[in-house]
């Protein structure tokens, strides 16, 4: 591995303000270089490695551990690396085939919620998943056998080290007097082993539709389109709320202050059923661009009350987004009439 690796995976890995100290510096011995931030431990492996206490301030600039060496910290001070008790393997491919850090924009921000700040792995229905509880995303897997939660942090050290090289092991397992579940990758010059957050995670199952099979294909150019619509009509949006109103083949925002519509006017239709659905345009189109090939939207025939569903065509993979606002559905129409009226339309 070359110093611009090394140099990565620290930036991930070390905390930049930490009140331990010894967390800034990476313990050096014969052949690896190990460094922390008590919830990730990372191990590079390289015979090139001698013995020291790295500042890892001096060595982003230096790009040389032995320039980096710092003779007045003591190695006995860097934290014990947790060894994993009787740990059970675990398919360790799964973590070759996806980019997570895709995962962490649809994990909750808010601390106060920490179950849902992280990426689950659910073993039961073999799938993983992110959600804030507005935003959802997960991926079908019938390889996921395991159940851990992996910090958004993780999945950017993991990112780092896939550039050195692939996982080629994997275990799970708890440490001597820590009721906390850790994960163990493996890879070719590295070792990392990440702490869960605590199980267990909500029951994501329940929320999503039944929808059946039915629902409107996208193909790459249908997605282009979309995306184009909604990014033009989003400076009309309210500021705080970005939200959009799909309906009909037509995307449409209202301005409250000018009482003003104004849409975009597509070539097909965009829902499979007339009601329109109201979301948040950024989150809407952030999940559009993640989508590279042909899909499905699906939404419900009775109600709007229910989330927006996307599926891709082909790779499993499938989004959801909570409605804002109710403009309308079969038991209130007069919603979608309030909504409408007295307004007029732009077309942009």
């Amino acid at each position: 591995m070359n110093t611009k690796q090394i140099k990565a995976v620290m930036q991930k890995t070390i905390p930049q303000k930490t009140s331990l100290s010894i967390l800034r510096y990476a313990k050096s011995t014969n052949g690896g270089l190990s460094f922390t931030d008590l919830d990730n431990y990372v191990v590079l492996k390289d015979s090139s490695f001698t013995s020291g206490m790295i500042d890892s301030t001096l060595f982003y600039k230096s790009l040389s551990l032995m320039n980096s060496c710092d003779e007045s910290q003591n190695s006995e001070d860097f934290p014990f690396k947790p060894v994993l008790k009787s740990p059970d393997p675990v398919t360790f491919s799964v973590f070759n085939r996806y980019d997570f850090t895709q995962f962490s924009y649809f994990t909750a921000k808010d601390d106060s919620r920490e179950t849902l700040t992280g990426i689950y792995f659910c073993s039961k229905d073999h799938f993983i998943v992110a959600t804030d509880g507005h935003l959802l995303a997960m991926q079908e897997d019938e390889e996921v056998d395991f159940d851990f939660i992996m910090r958004t942090q993780s999945a950017e050290i993991l990112k780092a080290l896939l550039k050195i090289s692939p996982v080629n092991a994997a275990m799970i397992g708890k440490v001597k007097n820590i009721s906390a579940l850790y994960l163990l990758l493996q890879g070719d010059g590295w070792n990392f082993l990440c702490k869960s957050i605590e199980l267990p995670y909500p029951d994501v199952i329940k929320v999503i539709p039944k929808y059946g099979k039915s629902g409107i294909s996208y193909s790459p150019a249908m997605r282009d389109q979309l995306l184009v619509a909604v990014e033009k009509v989003l400076p009309y949006a309210n500021a705080q709320m970005a939200m959009i109103v799909l309906k009909g083949d037509s995307v449409y925002v209202r301005n409250i202050e000018t009482k003003k519509f104004f849409s975009v006017t597509l070539g097909f239709q965009i829902l499979l059923y007339e009601y329109p659905v109201a979301v948040n345009g950024r989150f809407f189109s952030s999940i559009l661009k993640l989508q590279d090939e042909g899909f499905f939207f699906q939404s419900d025939k009775l109600s709007n009350k229910r989330p927006l569903y996307m599926k891709h065509a082909t790779q499993g993979r499938n989004y959801l987004e909570m409605p804002l606002c109710i403009v309308g559905d079969k038991e209130n129409k007069d919603g979608e009439e309030e909504y409408f009226k007295d307004t007029q339309f732009v077309k942009i």
